[in-house]
């Protein structure tokens, strides 16, 4: 019951107090920038939104990868250790019939193997999780730099407006990185929803005569 409670609570605090109304408040925020975004020049908000969609997308096709490779790192981690389990339960035979150098190939193997996926999640997740974020975003510093900087040559511009956009590269980016943080929320929250959903109706048929 106690169990029960404490993820009710996850899903309130979690759920909405730490992604619910951040996402709203931050939609918003959005909004609001990227209209005055437009008013000031069309063709660089059209630039920034269309890095930031990139980005959007990118961003899920590597988060794919990554669960792929995560279950590829799980599986061969579970692997290895039935097949060590299995080893280590017939000790005395392997070496009553010299096969301890074989066990032993094997077994680096399997090590090899393990690292082999540990750096490629590890590599494949920071790019996923930094890596684009900060590609992106450094792309589109560069791009509000030499575009304001072509503008204000010609008096289109004025150096108000371009730190202004600098500005809003920095905080857009910045709430998708807030938002990319706060995934781990919405998986605790949705299972613990669910957990919480199941205990209800259990209860409701203990109930019922």
């Amino acid at each position: 019951m106690y169990q029960f409670i404490q993820d009710s609570i996850i899903v309130g605090e979690g759920y909405i107090d730490r992604e619910l109304v951040p996402a709203i408040l931050s939609f918003f925020t959005l909004l609001f920038i990227f209209i005055s975004m437009f008013w000031m020049d069309i063709s660089l908000s059209l630039v920034i939104m269309a890095c930031g969609l990139i980005t959007v997308l990118l961003t899920a096709l590597t988060g794919a990868r990554v669960k792929s490779v995560e279950k590829k790192y799980v599986d061969i981690r579970s692997e290895s250790a039935g097949y060590l389990q299995e080893s280590l339960e017939n000790i005395r035979t392997i070496r009553l019939f010299g096969g301890s150098d074989k066990e032993f190939k094997v077994w680096n193997d399997w090590l090899a193997l393990d690292r082999l996926y540990w750096m490629k999640r590890r590599l494949i997740g920071d790019f996923n999780e930094k890596g684009i974020l900060i590609l992106f975003q450094s792309l589109c510093l560069s791009i509000v730099i030499l575009y304001g900087y072509i503008k204000i040559r010609h008096g289109v511009l004025n150096i108000g407006s371009i730190v202004a956009f600098l500005a809003y590269v920095l905080w857009c980016f910045n709430r998708f990185r807030v938002y990319k943080g706060c995934n781990w929320v919405r998986k605790e929250s949705r299972l613990s929803s669910t957990q919480y959903i199941a205990f209800l109706t259990l209860r409701q048929k203990i109930q019922v005569p």
